[in-house]
């Protein structure tokens, strides 16, 4: 009886190195699964900051490029606002001159 409780013994010792061997190796492959996990994280976040950035800059090259556009527009508006007073002063002081010379026929 006494070789029978020490053989169930010892299949219990090494069943129970066993486990333990076990685990330690599970608990390994579960910590390099959360680290693996936690890389894939840091990755997918960074490549979000990156299509971020990089929209935000598109943005701002289209603004960029509107606001351009858009100062050429106000500089043809502003040189035809010039052009349509230059002319209407023009009008103005021929209309004036043409006032003066019929006075003085006139008198």
């Amino acid at each position: 009886m006494k070789n029978l409780t020490k053989g169930f013994a010892a299949v219990a010792l090494v069943a129970g190195l066993g486990l333990a061997a076990c685990s330690e190796g599970t608990e390994e492959n579960a910590e390099a699964t959360v680290e693996s996990a936690g890389d894939d994280m840091e990755l997918a976040g960074q490549e979000a900051i990156d299509d971020i950035e990089s929209g935000m800059d598109e943005v701002g090259q289209d603004m960029d490029a509107m606001g351009n556009e858009m100062e050429g527009e106000f500089d043809e508006l502003d040189a035809e606002v010039d052009a349509a007073t230059a002319e209407a002063e023009a009008d103005a002081e021929a209309m004036g001159d043409e006032m003066e010379a019929e006075l003085e026929e006139e008198m």
